[in-house]
């Protein structure tokens, strides 16, 4: 039976296709603003209501307002608060935060989670004080791959933990993936391993939500692992996913030694593409395997982007960086190549060539200052003005509709 078309408390239309919030998107280690951060941030608002005021007052004057006694009138301490509200305050764009954590939910009343970054903590306090009674409390997460700022959130996410009516958690991932979760948690295996309680003091008896776990697999992995373990499903990775009406089709892309994944979405005629820990590789070598390997990764990540409304890509390194030929945020210059992630340029080549309608970059380098960040953002919103497509930077808190 179909559900009623689901709304977020912050908005209260119903969702068309799909509503995409940002939940995490640092890259590699959650990050908090530094003091130069909050300093640099503060003089540009402090600048801004500066130039507010100054024209504010200077239109008094002109119109004879602005004698001295109705200056100091204006900033006593009762009359202060009042007019800083008349003159409102610029909207700064706040940057780092969690790591990785997409939901997407769909209008049939699905929750589509993508990576359990540090951001599953916020999404799993939200969802469990929001979730409709009349919604099954199911959520099916798609992992890309196994490294620790992408499932670190798990153990923090009270969508594992609420006893009186629990979740069930349908997990879809490669083989290593499902494998680091069972191997420190024992959520499908229901058994403790040696390298339980390795990350944190928890296993699956403190849990209380239902762990389902969906192997995808591709053809390598077939013939290194012919027989499928018992704690989980096995699915082709060339079949496609079916939550009720979103078709969620999985595909591999470039994350240096480490096998990831990136997921195409579609529901009705809305798509959006969510690929992060890719990197297009920019070797000397053109004939490198690794450079091949890249390369075609980056043409199945091109054609499943074609038009789509909405891409989350990997933009952790300038080329320059990348290549080790300029640093970060003051460190020395580092040679990236085989990281495994990705340049801002080659998002906006792709978001051009794809025309992807709005194309977010995430992932962010934990050193780049908020001011480098802010100045990378605005150069993105200019390059794209009067464009069929768009791209900036990926903020937490972001939630669109499509």
């Amino acid at each position: 039976m179909a559900l009623p078309p689901s709304s977020s408390p912050d908005s209260p239309q119903p969702i068309r296709n799909l509503r995409i919030t940002f939940w995490g998107v640092q890259g590699s280690c959650t990050a908090a603003p530094t003091r130069a951060d909050v300093d640099e941030y503060a003089r540009r608002i402090a600048t801004a209501t500066l130039d507010r005021a100054l024209n504010d007052i200077a239109a008094r004057v002109e119109r004879g307002e602005g004698t001295p006694a109705a200056l100091r009138e204006l900033a006593s301490p009762a009359a202060l608060e009042s007019y800083q509200r008349q003159l409102g305050m610029p909207q700064l764009p706040t940057f780092g935060g969690d790591t990785t954590c997409i939901e997407v939910e769909t209008s049939a009343g699905d929750t589509l989670l993508f990576d359990m970054g540090s951001g599953m903590r916020a999404f799993s306090r939200n969802a469990v004080a929001n979730w409709r009674e009349a919604r099954p409390r199911t959520l099916h997460v798609f992992l890309t791959h196994e490294h620790l700022d992408h499932r670190r959130g798990l153990p923090f996410a009270s969508v594992c933990f609420e006893r009186a009516n629990p979740f069930t958690i349908n997990m879809y991932g490669t083989h290593r993936t499902l494998a680091a979760l069972d191997d420190r948690y024992g959520i499908f295996s229901k058994t403790l391993g040696p390298t339980v309680h390795y990350d944190d003091p928890l296993d699956y008896r403190s849990m209380s939500a239902a762990f389902a776990g969906t192997e995808i697999r591709g053809s390598e992995d077939a013939s290194a692992r012919p027989v499928a373990p018992s704690s989980w499903r096995v699915h082709d990775l060339k079949e496609s996913i079916h939550i009720g009406a979103t078709t969620v089709t999985p595909f591999e892309v470039y994350h240096a030694a480490t096998r990831c994944l990136g997921f195409h979405v579609r529901q009705g005629d809305a798509t959006f593409v969510f690929c992060t820990d890719h990197e297009l590789r920019h070797g000397e070598d053109p004939a490198d395997p690794r450079q091949l390997r890249s390369r075609q990764a980056e043409e199945r990540l091109v054609a499943h982007c074609r038009n789509a409304d909405v891409g989350y890509f990997d933009g952790q390194y300038m080329l320059a960086e990348y290549k080790g030929l300029q640093g970060i945020g003051g460190g020395a210059p580092r040679r990236r190549v085989d990281w495994g992630h990705g340049c801002m340029e080659d998002v906006i080549e792709r978001a051009r060539t794809c025309q992807v309608r709005r194309a977010y970059i995430g992932h962010h380098e934990p050193e780049r200052p908020w001011a480098e960040r802010f100045k990378i953002d605005t150069d993105l919103r200019a390059l794209s003005h009067g464009k069929s497509f768009h791209i900036e930077l990926a903020k937490a808190g972001t939630v669109i509709d499509v």
